[in-house]
């Protein structure tokens, strides 16, 4: 996988521009005409949608390094952004690819066709487990499964504890479901087991948590 990403990242090169994007820019909008895509180099990136009768904001999608953004429009008629994408964290490094370059590409570049199809599975997958998890799990094993999951997929070892990416609060409530208050209490809790650490740059997670 990583080899192809390595060969797409040189072929995007070729048809987009590296672009830079700081904490909270917006690089999509849910409903209008999606001229561009992303696909994300450095940092991270939420996928959002904003539901009918409600005000909160719903994580779907959360995009790392040598995943695309806006993708989903491919397989629809209408080419029209069905979520909002935003910068999450410092900063996001990114290819801004025009769509209709991207689609000539993909006509012809079967590296291209095996990455979206593996993303999209993958996202699909991602979504089923939350919505799995929801329903039959309670609010703190919840949370704890969601650390647990950045440890292995995103974390890297560093004297003595896992160092993954961090989130706030309420972007960790927007993503996997769970009222601010049920995540301030276990992320507490778990402090004071000394089974994390946190602040909004980085999680360090007890390599013990994973055996809970």
């Amino acid at each position: 996988m990583e080899n192809l990403i390595s060969a797409l990242h040189a072929d995007i090169s070729v048809i987009g521009t590296l672009k830079t994007f700081r904490k909270g820019a917006r690089m999509l909008d849910m409903g209008m005409p999606i001229a561009h895509l992303y696909l994300v180099v450095k940092g991270r990136v939420i996928m959002t949608k904003n539901f009918r009768n409600s005000k909160k904001r719903h994580i779907c999608h959360i995009m790392y390094p040598g995943e695309f953004v806006g993708i989903g429009e491919i397989f629809s008629k209408e080419k029209t952004s069905r979520m909002s994408a935003f910068a999450l964290g410092e900063e996001v490094r990114a290819w801004k690819i025009p769509y209709f370059k991207f689609e000539l590409e993909l006509r012809q570049n079967s590296n291209l066709v095996d990455c979206i199809i593996l993303q999209f599975i993958k996202k699909r997958q991602e979504i089923w487990k939350r919505y799995q998890r929801k329903r039959s799990l309670s609010s703190p094993d919840v949370i704890i499964e969601f650390l647990k999951d950045i440890a292995k997929e995103r974390g890297v070892a560093e004297n003595g504890w896992i160092v993954a990416q961090g989130f706030t609060h309420s972007e960790l409530g927007a993503y996997i479901g769970i009222c601010r208050q049920s995540i301030t209490q276990t992320l507490n809790s778990l402090k004071k087991e000394n089974l994390i650490k946190y602040n909004r740059s980085e999680f360090l997670i007890n390599p013990k948590l994973l055996q809970k």
